[in-house]
């Protein structure tokens, strides 16, 4: 339900957009000189006049690595031996935009329209996010296997559940 495919130089991949993909992009980026938010990054690629490639290409390589046996310097040879033509691109950002579909939550329209420029430096707190996941929703499963979608949606409910406004839960 969460995963997509992709063909790339005639081999079929699945991938996911999860906490694992994205720790592994940032930490990717980082160490290519990108110091970026997880919004800051998501920012990056939406733009179509003005997208960071390296984001995108980063983003495609560790969604795939995933869910591959195969290791990220072999999917990264077999993407760039890939003809990096019009066609190929546009399967990209098929691709990349429906994983974002698939694993991210969907915010309302007004909400993306007027969201702050000083949300995109607030960065998202991996580790207090699995404790949550831990500890407030007693889940037991690998929070880096678990998408944003599946997340915040687990914490809505949980808000709901217990009447709490749209403040943050620290702990309980």
């Amino acid at each position: 339900m969460h995963s997509c495919k992709i063909t790339i130089n005639n081999r079929k991949f699945k991938g996911v957009l999860d906490f694992g993909t994205l720790s592994k992009v940032k930490e990717d980026l980082f160490e290519n000189g990108y110091d970026l938010t997880i919004p800051q990054i998501f920012r990056s690629i939406s733009d179509i006049n003005n997208i960071n490639m390296h984001v995108l290409m980063s983003i495609l390589l560790f969604s795939i690595t995933r869910y591959s046996d195969i290791d990220e310097e072999e999917i990264e040879e077999i993407i760039l031996k890939e003809d990096l033509g019009l066609d190929t691109f546009n399967s990209i950002f098929s691709y990349i935009n429906l994983l974002l579909k698939r694993c991210m939550p969907q915010k309302q329209e007004e909400e993306l329209l007027f969201e702050e420029e000083s949300s995109l430096e607030e960065d998202w707190d991996f580790s207090h996010m699995e404790y949550l996941w831990h500890s407030v929703l007693k889940r037991n499963d690998n929070f880096y296997k678990v998408t944003p979608k599946i997340f915040f949606n687990q914490m809505e409910t949980y808000k709901k559940i217990n009447n709490i406004e749209n403040e943050e839960i620290d702990y309980l």
